[in-house]
């Protein structure tokens, strides 16, 4: 990202030129970057990181203000928001299949994991209504639930089609859609508060019409 003073001979611009170059602003800061084209903007491994991206995104407000302070010291020395250090670490930590963490001086990643009971897969059209029971929440923050169509699978970020915050005990509940038709197979994966990853070994599955 190159930071820009008059750009383009005005004292701002945005949008792309010649697609080579996009001009934006960035708090209150013209920039221009290179454009970029996702590839394959709907591959494995994007869907597994905009699940992550969804999740932590949706649970913040869910966060005490204690736990949102704990990034006070990253966001000052990047000039951003706790909400962004906290999704910027976070994402960096997923993408190498490391667990998030609520606290980034806390990576100890033995913290108790929190506990899940049955899944559920409830077929529809084109869909997969999912029902994860969670026991006890424990030292745990979030619940990771990965498809395929095939039995036995994996779990890996590539897979992760959803991720949930949790506070509290009860059921986890989401529509998977648009799916195609046939047997989806589902694992849940957990983490902990300080980064422990437990990949998901219970399988349950469900037939999308």
């Amino acid at each position: 990202m190159v930071k820009l003073s008059g750009p383009c001979m005005s004292l701002g611009a945005s949008g792309t030129l010649a697609d080579a170059i996009t001009f934006s602003s960035w708090k209150g800061r013209p920039y221009a970057r290179e454009r970029v084209i996702p590839s394959n903007p709907k591959s494995g491994m994007q869907t597994g990181l905009r699940a992550m991206m969804s999740g932590l995104s949706k649970h913040w407000a869910d966060m005490s203000a204690v736990e949102q302070a704990y990034w006070d010291d990253r966001a000052k020395a990047a000039v951003i928001s706790n909400f962004n250090a906290l999704i910027g670490f976070n994402m960096s930590r997923w993408k190498q299949a490391t667990g998030p963490v609520v606290n980034p001086l806390d990576l100890t990643a033995n913290g108790t994991l929190p506990e899940a009971g049955a899944g559920s897969a409830t077929g529809g059209p084109s869909c997969m209504t999912i029902a994860q029971i969670v026991v006890a929440v424990n030292e745990g923050w979030l619940f990771v639930l990965h498809s395929a169509t095939n039995q036995n699978f994996t779990a890996t970020i590539s897979n992760a089609v959803k991720a949930w915050g949790i506070k509290a005990a009860g059921t986890l509940t989401w529509v998977h859609s648009p799916i195609a038709a046939g047997v989806h197979y589902y694992k849940c994966s957990r983490v902990t508060k300080d980064g422990q990853l437990a990949i998901g070994v219970t399988e349950f599955s469900g037939t999308a019409t």
